[in-house]
């Protein structure tokens, strides 16, 4: 059994990735910016999916704030953890760049150093998006795989605040393994839609949202047409198959 860090535990695909890591009996540290409330809520929640909870520990820190918001006291809590899943990203809308980049980008680099400094990091596990896997995209937006010379504030322009930090991440990330020399393994799930079996889909996902506009009115149109296809996975498929 491992002892591993996920980011991002509160979130949608972070909690039912908890579910699996606890299933399979790993001890699990969730890095949460509120514990006191925040693991209340996931232990609810995890108890009602008969999950023992009992090798799930809270640990605080931010990813906006200096050295990630992690303590030196928690560095020693955490002195076994092997294993990071990086699921965390800040999604808005009218996202503001200077917010996206500190939290997405810097405060994901910040996290993943100071692990390796304090840290035996055996492997680190990214959430990045389907987009980073089609190359025609990637050559489209003027990216190189080398991450050098990019001009990231045109990507910005073209593709938006959320989507252009992911991106950016994902290469940040892959020059940060690369220098470390730490494995790396990208996960580039297609749309993530609900639970398979239940239905459960939280309520500030894309996709939900999109639904909502739809119904309401908000959203008059899709632009779309007949060669386009929007791929979609369930959440549970993705949580079972970042676990296996």
């Amino acid at each position: 059994m491992k002892t591993i860090l996920v980011t991002g535990a509160s979130g949608f695909i972070g909690r039912f990735l908890l579910k699996e890591l606890l299933k399979k009996g790993h001890k699990v540290f969730a890095l949460l910016r509120q514990p006191e409330q925040q693991l209340v809520t996931l232990k609810t929640w995890l108890n009602q999916q008969q999950v023992d909870t009992s090798q799930l520990q809270a640990i605080c820190g931010d990813l906006s704030q200096a050295n990630a918001g992690i303590s030196a006291s928690d560095w020693q809590v955490m002195e076994q953890v092997t294993v990071i899943y990086h699921t965390a990203a800040l999604f808005a809308w009218n996202l503001d760049v200077n917010t996206a980049r500190q939290i997405n980008v810097t405060g994901v680099l910040t996290l993943l150093t100071l692990a390796h400094q304090h840290l035996q990091i055996e492997r680190v596990v990214q959430v990045s998006g389907y987009m980073l896997s089609i190359e025609q995209n990637i050559r489209r937006l003027g990216i190189s795989h080398e991450g050098k010379h990019n001009d990231w504030v045109q990507v910005y322009r073209q593709v938006g605040v959320y989507e252009a930090s992911k991106i950016e991440a994902h290469f940040a990330i892959k020059q940060w393994a690369t220098q470390t020399l730490v494995p790396l393994t990208v996960i580039h799930p297609a749309t993530v839609i609900g639970d398979s079996q239940t239905g459960e889909l939280a309520s500030n996902q894309g996709f939900y949202q999109s639904l909502v506009d739809l119904f309401a009115g908000k959203l008059i149109a899709v632009p779309a047409g007949q060669g386009y296809r929007l791929p979609l996975v369930s959440v549970d498929y993705v949580a079972q198959f970042l676990a296996h």
